[in-house]
């Protein structure tokens, strides 16, 4: 997307003090020269002042590569934003999820780069992932360890033929018929049906 009329300092204007984006100035040997108080708040306690310090000093190892390709995109092609996702680190061997936009500010040659941590989204997507995945693994025992089985049977008790003049045994197999039925019924009232992966349905 080409933005005409790119002004750094109104962007830091704008998002200096904010609490939810964060805003940095990178310049062309890769080293922060500028952190709102966003970013700087989240890496004082872990790094203490990043500011003249490489960019790639935050971010995981395997996000260099992506970053350093964002970066020339954004030189090679100035006047558009690129966005990347890069893991930052959060001090207790373990990462954030990061979303960043990157621009080339023409005038200094610095890139700009506002994002946003989007971690909570990624654990809530992990989280809806894994119940998804008990549900079939709940809707596939429900189909092969309890309901085939009880197919079964039921298919058992319809192919028995007492004659009524056998009393007791013709009203045990009427009770036992009413019992497959009344479960059955229970069965469908709670089957769990999910749709196929997104992968699977196309197949």
């Amino acid at each position: 997307m080409t933005t005409p009329g790119f002004n750094f300092d109104h962007v830091k204007n704008c998002f200096e003090h904010s609490n939810i984006f964060f805003l940095v100035c990178i310049n062309p040997d890769g080293q922060y020269i500028y952190l709102n108080e966003c970013f700087a708040s989240r890496y004082r306690t872990i790094f203490g002042t990043v500011t003249g310090k490489p960019a790639i000093n935050t971010i995981h190892p395997d996000d260099f590569e992506p970053l350093a390709a964002a970066a020339m995109e954004c030189r090679s092609k100035p006047g558009n934003f690129y966005s990347v996702t890069l893991r930052k680190k959060d001090g207790h061997e373990g990462y954030y999820v990061t979303q960043w936009d990157l621009r080339l500010d023409e005038t200094t040659q610095n890139i700009v780069a506002m994002g946003f941590d989007i971690s909570e989204f990624q654990n809530k997507q992990a989280h809806i992932e894994m119940l998804n995945s008990t549900m079939r693994d709940i809707a596939s025992v429900q189909s092969h360890m309890v309901r085939r089985p009880f197919a079964n049977v039921l298919a058992l008790v319809n192919l028995l033929n007492i004659d009524a003049s056998d009393h007791e045994n013709y009203t045990v197999l009427q009770h036992l018929k009413l019992s497959c039925k009344e479960l059955d019924e229970e069965f469908s009232r709670f089957t769990i049906t999910l749709p196929l992966p997104a992968d699977d349905a196309k197949h």
